[in-house]
């Protein structure tokens, strides 16, 4: 009985461990990649027709702006009202843009479209939300724009801004840090 009074409170903080490392380690799997298939999609002008979703902006979006940020936090399948969305361009030169547009019909330059994203971490059981709360999973991903397709009408949606998550900031997501390229 002894043993079992020492090494209960052991296995149960183990297992409390564990278990929120696991949920925080799928929610930052999801979260990076459906900001990697929203980038793809955004990078060709798909970015469909959503436009109900939460959206934390003071500023109204542009409405294929609002498409885009749509489609990220559905891609993310997490929680739409946690996840934040930052979107903007860099030039061929590597100088950021807030908005781009091809420069001819049917073309798209060596431009590259920046798609930030987070979301909160949290503490699954609650036990650990000391360590998981007021943190962020974050991800960042660069994509060539390439020809628009023809039912966006060859637009890339316009730069757009959430606000970021309590506590958090947008400095993970500058335009010439190529974290990873899609």
């Amino acid at each position: 009985m002894a043993e079992f009074v020492i090494a209960f409170p052991v296995f149960l903080v183990i297992l409390v461990t564990v278990i929120d490392l696991g949920v925080n380690f799928g929610d930052g799997v999801q979260l990076s990649q459906g900001a990697s298939e929203a980038a793809q999609l955004a990078a060709r002008s798909n970015v469909g027709g959503r436009d109900h979703c939460d959206v934390a902006s003071s500023l109204p979006l542009a409405s294929l702006a609002r498409h885009a940020v749509c489609l990220v936090k559905a891609k993310t399948h997490l929680d739409p009202s946690t996840v934040r969305v930052k979107l903007f361009y860099e030039t061929g030169d590597g100088q950021p843009t807030a908005d781009y547009q091809p420069t001819s019909a049917g073309k798209a330059s060596g431009a590259t479209m920046v798609l930030c994203v987070m979301s909160p971490e949290n503490s699954a059981t609650g036990l650990l939300s000391a360590v998981f709360n007021h943190r962020a999973h974050h991800a960042r991903f660069t994509a060539r724009l390439q020809v628009p397709v023809k039912s966006a009408g060859g637009q890339y949606p316009p730069a757009a801004t959430e606000r970021p998550l309590a506590g958090q900031d947008w400095s993970f997501c500058t335009a010439d840090d190529a974290i990873s390229t899609t």
